[in-house]
């Protein structure tokens, strides 16, 4: 694809590749991947073509690229049956119970932040998932 840049100042350059991504999801053989080359014929009034170097760029000026995927299948919700359980709990299905780490009980004062936090166990029947 050829773009043409009439900008004095310089300007991104966005590229619409959706219909490549989706070919690579359907047949994901011939997905030989992607080269992107900016270059020009010489300018008539003297200007330069500038690409910037990914390994010298520096915040605003880092080329990227960005994509979402989506496997565009509807989905249900599962009716949830909730997996948290209180301390006394005799469940045998898969619940989460309340576990707070506090780093200044432990005297753990190295720890700048967070002070302590909610970090949970499961107990039961769980899926290799929730562990």
């Amino acid at each position: 694809k050829v773009l043409r840049q009439n900008d004095s100042k310089g300007s991104w350059v966005s590229l619409d590749i959706r219909k490549l991504l989706e070919y690579w999801f359907q047949a994901p053989s011939e997905n030989l991947g992607i080269v992107i080359q900016a270059s020009g014929p010489p300018d008539p009034l003297g200007r330069t073509l500038i690409v910037t170097d990914l390994n010298e760029a520096d915040g605003e000026q880092v080329p990227f690229l960005e994509f979402y995927v989506s496997d565009g299948r509807k989905h249900r919700a599962k009716r949830t049956l909730g997996h948290d359980c209180h301390d006394n709990s005799e469940e045998t299905r898969c619940c989460r119970y309340p576990l707070t780490v506090d780093f200044e009980a432990f005297g753990w004062d190295w720890i700048i932040a967070p002070k302590k936090y909610d970090a949970n166990y499961c107990s039961g029947e769980c899926p290799y998932v929730f562990l």
